[in-house]
């Protein structure tokens, strides 16, 4: 008898063990969704066309994000910011004429105040009452992870220049704000990526 409240005992003390490196392991594996800039490949020092970096995500949990906004630090003296376009990243809408249920937003920027400033600030505010919102359904990760593609020029280079770009500041905003990613809040992970000149 003393055996099997012995066996009993020890079989409840590892089933409770089981359960709380289960937990464990389940806790530390939640990794906060990291918003990142990916470079392009080498551009050449005498290049004069226009070049494109895509702001991706590599997770979007599922909230409803009605504006979103980011901040990205550039050296204005060897990089001239042209301009925002559109990433692939969608938003829940009605039915538009095309049949799509989901449409890509349009973020707002100044350019010349970027330019100025070495700073691009931009964001996107959806105006149709949560309609047109960031949500988990238009998302997914190398189909719908764009947010949107900052295009460039090089103005003065040299080869073997690395030209930094620096997302300082990024929010994705819910209605309820403890549920908001941002970089503040330390609930969205950031990487800022190099721009190499050859």
């Amino acid at each position: 008898m003393k055996r099997i409240a012995f066996i009993a005992s020890i079989s409840g003390v590892i089933a409770l063990s089981t359960i709380v490196v289960f937990s464990l392991k389940e806790e530390s594996s939640v990794i906060d969704p990291t918003i990142y800039l990916d470079p392009p490949a080498p551009i050449s020092a005498n290049s004069d066309k226009e070049f494109e970096v895509a702001l991706k995500m590599s997770d979007l949990p599922d909230e409803v994000y009605p504006g979103a906004s980011i901040s990205i630090g550039f050296d204005n003296s060897k990089l001239e910011f042209v301009g925002l376009k559109p990433g692939t990243m969608q938003t829940s809408a009605d039915k538009l004429q095309s049949g799509s249920e989901y449409e890509v937003p349009t973020w707002n920027c100044n350019i010349d105040v970027s330019n100025k400033n070495g700073q691009i600030n931009a964001m996107y505010l959806d105006m149709s009452d949560g309609n047109l919102a960031y949500n988990r359904d238009g998302f997914k990760k190398d189909k719908r992870d764009v947010v949107l593609k900052l295009v460039f020029k090089l103005n003065v280079v040299q080869r073997g220049d690395t030209l930094d770009l620096n997302i300082d500041d990024a929010v994705f905003a819910t209605v309820d704000r403890s549920k908001s990613l941002a970089i503040a809040n330390k609930k969205l992970e950031y990487k800022d990526c190099k721009i190499v000149v050859m």
